[in-house]
């Protein structure tokens, strides 16, 4: 590009102005239309204690069998937050002993 003339690289920027206005264009139509695709939410999290009640176990044995996982997101040593989700399909995989 370092050999371009300017009336080049101008012709160059109107073409790609034109094709970014395009865009545009798509954009605010399907946004009019409501057929835009929708926000990405935060996935739900809620604090050990919460997550281990709705367990049925201990936060301590939570916190040892989790460690190292996605789906947990230690803030400190002593706030761990689960993503709900994460932790539902961890708890509906693992073996349930008898």
């Amino acid at each position: 590009m370092t050999g371009s003339s300017l009336p080049v690289l101008l012709e160059r920027r109107k073409v790609l102005l034109a094709d970014l206005a395009a865009v545009d264009g798509e954009i605010f139509i399907a946004l009019a239309a409501g057929t835009a695709e929708p926000a990405i939410t935060p996935p739900e999290v809620i604090p050990a204690a919460q997550a281990a009640q709705k367990l049925g176990v201990t936060v301590r044995w939570l916190n040892r069998q989790t460690q190292g996982l996605r789906f947990r997101c230690d803030k400190n040593r002593k706030c761990v937050l689960y993503e709900v989700g994460g932790l539902n399909a961890w708890w509906a995989r693992k073996p349930k002993q008898k």
